[in-house]
């Protein structure tokens, strides 16, 4: 039974200690979350007291605290403690809309239960508490906060201030309604700020103010707030002192209201200021919070691999993300190299974590490792007829050393090609923006550039050379590599296997084909003035070509000196730039040269282009900008928050049936999609129920190849479900990350 709640309590918490414990962009030497394990034993303690089998927690908020003894603050009658400083965290569980104080010292050891914690509404017949004698903080001595959380922002807080949500706006203090003798804050959410400023809204404000002095200096709080003083009298007569801020954040307006009694102003006034700096304002506007994830009406016979979560899924277009093949895996550190064969009956992917090659069956789900000591940087290829698969393999520090490997699906045999003769040389490093690190990996690049191996008609095998520029090849039956063309980039060989379409510089970006029997480049186009390519697709039968392309539209710095230690921790690096670009898809018909734009957002690009096999649409993946992350960690959100708006793989697919318009539209937070040939997928069967004795069942009505599937056959029966959401089929073969 013991066993059985304690796995409850883990999927209880799952979601929140994980964003809490994985995102470090939180976190400081002085402010270390509670750890899985203490929050486990907070919820089990939690239980006992309360009486109650604890399965869901609404939500909780921390604060490290030093209790003066191990009684963390509650004592319990007739209890003895020891009379040390305690080092511990007070949490405030929400369960089933209750909140519990529950206390902890560092390791969980030691507990406590201070009772339930009431938000308290002000009512016109509020009794006046006694004023405090005095409102000063004494030198030296420390306020602890706390954390309120709202649907639309964050805020610290004084710990022993009550919280009295007053409709418009929350007022915190040490009564239901302020008092002329005592600190106070009231917070409000203004809603969407339009073209407002922050400047523009204390003006509004200080407008509507009676006998108010306002303060001539304003200054900026954080990257997106403005904080100003002002002096107006009380309804005793005396004083008060006012600190007036405004936030504009997320198209949303936040107005945050601190006072104090005149003469203690100065004292409180650097608590205030410590507050503004641990706002956090939410990411959900009143108007939605991102696009929907749409389903097409219908779909290609044929199979989509691709990487969701980090694993390895295979599905239809209608039914995605589809039938889990791998399990193990996360956003962070996902399987890699995947391919399908060209008869549609296997798969392939790499796990980058062990350098193993795998190969599975969709149907059937049997993972088979084939290859050892893969180097990632080369997605693995299968020969034409499906029959054989090429990978590198090597020591990774050792380029010089890296040789290319056969695996036969006949007979299971692995046998050399020969080396690939790269030089030694180091690659650029990968970008600190997330958004272009995201992009670059979403397109198979090893620094900035895709780096491929294709498997031609013409008996070689063609590899990129080091960092992605240029092409080698080998004989597919082994020899001396030889260099092919050094100058290009982006190779992607068309479905017939006789050209190459990629990308060289002479001196501005340009788009050429060649032919792999005369190297000779033919331009096609250059890339518009102020972008880049980003990614290249042949269409259907090589009668079309798609490109992405990207044009910067606007940097954001990331070189605040006070935030470097935790840009360090966060980013891996500081003093750099975040972009946000125009990006488009087009797309240019080879018969007549006509080009058209069929798409076009703002984010930092498209990865990945997969045109389906049957000409009725085209797959692509696009990455947004981290410019709303860096403003999210700039202003102290929660790490529920921050992680939302990391850098995400979007894939959309855009129906052209077979050169009619269509629509983008959103299928999955998924990445490096690719298909299988057209019957890869199973076809249709007519529904309905069982015919009658003696009655003639009618044919079902013809549909075209891009009908949707309702039932495939292989999808497997529903999985069992670990305590963290995540199903874990039987057939992974990867040991747990560490």
């Amino acid at each position: 039974m013991f066993r059985r709640f304690v796995s409850v309590v883990i999927a209880a918490f799952a979601a929140l200690v994980l964003v809490t414990n994985a995102s470090p962009l939180l976190r400081s030497a002085a402010q270390e979350p509670p750890s899985q394990d203490v929050l486990i034993k907070m919820i089990l303690f939690l239980g006992g007291k309360i009486g109650q089998t604890i399965t869901a927690v609404d939500t909780y908020t921390y604060e490290v605290m030093d209790f003066a003894d191990t009684s963390l603050g509650c004592p319990e009658p007739g209890a003895a403690y020891l009379q040390v400083i305690t080092p511990g965290y007070r949490v405030l569980m929400t369960v089933q809309g209750v909140i519990h104080d529950v206390r902890s010292n560092l390791d969980g050891t030691t507990l406590a239960y201070c009772g339930t914690v009431t938000l308290v509404t002000a009512t016109p017949d509020s009794p006046v508490p006694e004023s405090p004698t005095s409102t000063l903080i004494p030198t030296g001595t420390e306020v602890p906060l706390a954390l309120y959380r709202a649907a639309q922002y964050t805020i610290a807080y004084p710990n022993d201030w009550k919280i009295t949500d007053r409709g418009g706006e929350v007022y915190f203090g040490g009564a239901a309604t302020p008092i002329c003798a005592e600190p106070g804050m009231f917070v409000a959410y203004l809603g969407q700020a339009g073209t407002k400023s922050p400047a523009m809204l204390i003006d509004e404000y200080a407008a509507e103010v009676n006998r108010a002095q306002f303060s001539e200096e304003r200054l900026p709080v954080r990257r997106t707030g403005l904080t100003t003083l002002y002096t107006a009298p009380c309804a005793d007569g005396s004083i008060r002192q006012f600190r007036l801020s405004v936030f504009v954040a997320y198209g949303s307006a936040y107005r945050i209201l601190q006072f104090a009694p005149q003469a203690d102003f100065s004292a409180w006034d650097r608590k205030y200021l410590e507050i503004l700096n641990r706002f956090g304002p939410t990411t959900v506007s009143a108007s939605g919070s991102g696009e929907a994830i749409t389903p097409p009406a219908v779909s290609p016979l044929s199979l989509i691999a691709h990487i969701f979560g980090g694993n390895v899924y295979a599905g239809i277009l209608v039914d995605l993300p589809g039938k889990p093949i791998t399990t193990g895996a996360s956003t962070e550190n996902p399987y890699t190299g995947l391919a399908v064969s060209p008869r549609g009956d296997t798969l392939s992917y790499v796990d980058p974590y062990t350098r193993v090659l795998y190969t599975v069956s969709p149907e059937f789900g049997q993972n088979r490792p084939i290859g050892q000591d893969l180097i990632p940087d080369y997605a693995p290829v299968w020969s034409p007829d499906g029959s054989q698969i090429v990978f590198v393999s090597g020591e990774v520090t050792a380029a010089a050393n890296w040789k290319l490997r056969r695996f036969s699906n006949l007979d299971g045999s692995v046998t050399e090609i020969g080396g690939l003769n790269l030089s030694s040389e180091s690659c650029p490093s990968m970008p600190a923006d997330p958004a272009t690190r995201l992009l670059v990996r979403e397109s198979g690049g090893v620094g900035n550039l895709p780096t491929v191996l294709l498997w031609a008609g013409d008996g070689y095998i063609y590899y990129s050379l080091r960092c992605g520029l240029g092409l080698g090849r080998i004989r597919e039956t082994g020899g001396e590599p030889e260099a092919f063309v050094t100058d290009l980039y982006y190779p992607t060989l068309s479905p017939d296997g006789q050209f190459l379409l990629g990308m060289i510089n002479q001196p501005a970006p340009t788009l050429v084909r060649l032919s792999l029997t005369a190297p000779k480049t033919i331009s096609l186009l250059e890339a518009p003035e102020g972008s880049v390519i980003t990614a290249l697709a042949w269409g259907i039968e090589g009668k079309s070509i798609f490109y992405a392309t990207a044009a910067l539209k606007e940097e954001i710095a990331a070189d605040d000196p006070l935030e470097q230690d935790r840009g360090k921790s966060a980013f891996g690096a500081w003093g750099f730039k975040v972009g946000v670009y125009d990006v488009s898809l087009h797309q240019v018909n080879l018969e007549n040269s006509v080009a058209q734009q069929i798409f076009s957002t703002v984010g930092r690009g498209i990865g990945r282009i997969a045109p389906s096999p049957d000409g009725s649409g085209v797959l692509f993946t696009f990455v947004g900008s981290a410019a709303p992350m860096l403003d999210a960690f700039l202003n102290n959100v929660s790490a529920g928050e921050l992680s939302r708006l990391a850098p995400a793989t979007h894939m959309y697919w855009l129906p052209t049936l077979r050169g009619g318009g269509g629509t983008a539209g959103l299928i999955a937070i998924s990445g490096s999609p690719v298909w299988g040939p057209v019957g890869s997928a199973p076809a249709p069967t007519p529904t309905g129920g069982p015919s009658k004795a003696g009655t003639r069942m009618s044919s079902p009505t013809p549909r075209p190849t891009w009908t949707p599937i309702s039932s495939p056959s292989y999808t497997p029966s529903p999985l069992p479900t670990s305590p963290f959401g995540t199903a874990f089929p039987t057939n992974t073969p990867r040991a747990a990350r560490p």
